[in-house]
């Protein structure tokens, strides 16, 4: 089971993508590539431009499942040109073997152009958290948030402060402050949406239950008397 991206802690580190353009398409030409440990790759432009890589691994295995992969602006250099800044749109397995890497898509990044992009939330100040303290749990509901981004750079990550989220109480969408030019994408009953609340645990819910059975029953003893 894929670990939640809010709960990563590995962050992600400074790499190059490297790679070749790819001119043979041919079934056998991709089969020789994935056995010389190349990674087939797709960049694609803001208008739908699309070109065919072989890219080098090793700096996509060093980073591939570090918090916040998906949103972070690698550098691409191909064929030793000026490298171009670039997202990861999706990264695919071998079905059978999953340790390896078959595919990538890539996004050409252009500052100014909005892009949307899958930011993961991490949960900040667990040990302050009132909701905690009196044992209830948290639903996290969205463990990424989707963004329109036209700044220079993007989010790892966006903060969620439990330090003051009692039982009953959590965060949601409309509550989120992000940084000038990152804005929530378009989304029905935006203003209603949470992100995460803290919840009464079960083991709790049966106490509270225990004690207002116990309530009630001196409450029909003494009616009684």
């Amino acid at each position: 089971m894929a670990t939640p991206a809010c709960l990563r802690k590995k962050k992600v580190e400074p790499v190059v993508f490297v790679g070749t353009l790819r001119e043979d398409f041919k079934k056998l030409a991709r089969e020789r590539a994935t056995e010389k440990g190349l990674i087939l790759g797709l960049l694609q432009d803001s208008k739908g431009t699309r070109t065919y890589l072989n890219l080098q691994d090793k700096p996509i295995r060093k980073v591939h499942d570090t918090l916040g992969f998906y949103n972070t602006v690698y550098p691409l250099q191909v064929d030793g040109q000026e490298p171009i800044q670039c997202i990861v749109r999706s990264l695919h397995y071998n079905p059978i073997r999953e340790i390896e890497l078959r595919n990538i898509v890539l996004l050409k990044y252009q500052p100014g152009n909005n892009t949307r992009v899958h930011i993961p939330v991490q949960l900040q100040n667990e040990d302050k958290c009132p909701g905690l303290k009196k044992g209830g749990v948290i639903n996290l509901v969205m463990e990424r948030i989707t963004c329109i981004c036209n700044g220079p750079t993007i989010p790892t990550f966006i903060a969620l402060d439990l330090s003051k989220i009692d039982i009953g109480h959590g965060v949601m969408l409309r509550d989120l402050v992000l940084p000038e030019g990152l804005e929530v994408a378009p989304l029905k009953h935006y203003a209603v949406t949470p992100v995460l609340n803290i919840r009464p645990s079960r083991a709790s819910m049966q106490l509270e239950a225990a004690k207002e059975k116990k309530a009630d029953s001196t409450k029909k003893a003494e009616s009684k008397k």
